[in-house]
């Protein structure tokens, strides 16, 4: 009866230990795409928009004002 409870314990340890590890690396692997984009608040028409542009500014894609990113 002990080596079937402890068979089964290892099982599901094992189990929620492989599930925590890749829910954990989707999370990771979300976050790096968002690190890599820019925010961006448009001054003239007020909305707030991504961007993977490398410079410090980007085009507005609802009014097409050149607005600067935002550093957090």
């Amino acid at each position: 009866m002990t080596i079937y409870f402890t068979t089964v314990a290892c099982v599901v340890l094992a189990a929620a230990a492989i599930s925590a590890f890749l829910a954990d690396r989707a999370y990771v692997g979300s976050y790096r795409k968002r690190m890599r984009e820019n925010v961006y608040h448009c001054l003239k028409c007020r909305s707030i928009y991504t961007s993977r542009a490398a410079g410090e500014s980007a085009v507005c894609p609802v009014c097409g004002y050149r607005n600067g990113r935002i550093k957090f």
